[in-house]
């Protein structure tokens, strides 16, 4: 990973010490950081869109026929995870569409080093159980 865990509690001491022990460990926690920081890059920039538009957090929640609560949640949190539906249609409302962008070369680089690390380390998931269709045949 490279990065130190920053914090002086015994709880960040003792997270430093398990990545530096486990590389799985330490990419797991590399690529929750990267997912973190993507949620937040959409969230951060919806934000700012609805503070230029002059829009109030309850304005863009009447707008995007949403609970007031909910958006002013998403912008206040500090752990929110929105769903997809939710971004896009906060982003519909203020004008804007959300797209994917490639990684620059660097980072793509390091991401891909991190799933090769934690795939390694990972055991296969279990194949799902075969659903039943709730349909009973009739035997005559």
């Amino acid at each position: 990973m490279g990065k130190e865990v920053t914090g002086g509690s015994l709880f960040w001491k003792d997270l430093q010490g398990e990545l530096d022990a486990d590389p799985a460990s330490r990419a797991a926690f590399a690529l929750s950081l990267h997912t973190i920081a993507s949620i937040d890059d959409v969230v951060n920039g919806i934000d700012e869109r609805r503070r230029k538009a002059g829009l109030s957090k309850a304005a863009l929640a009447r707008r995007a026929g949403m609970r007031d609560a909910a958006v002013r949640r998403l912008f206040t949190a500090s752990d929110t995870n929105p769903t997809l539906r939710t971004a896009a249609t906060l982003a519909a409302a203020l004008g804007l569409r959300l797209t994917v962008e490639p990684m620059a070369r660097g980072e793509r680089v390091e991401i891909d080093r991190l799933f090769a690390i934690a795939a390694a380390n990972s055991e296969p998931a279990p194949l799902p159980a075969k659903r039943r269709t709730g349909r009973t045949a009739t035997r005559t």
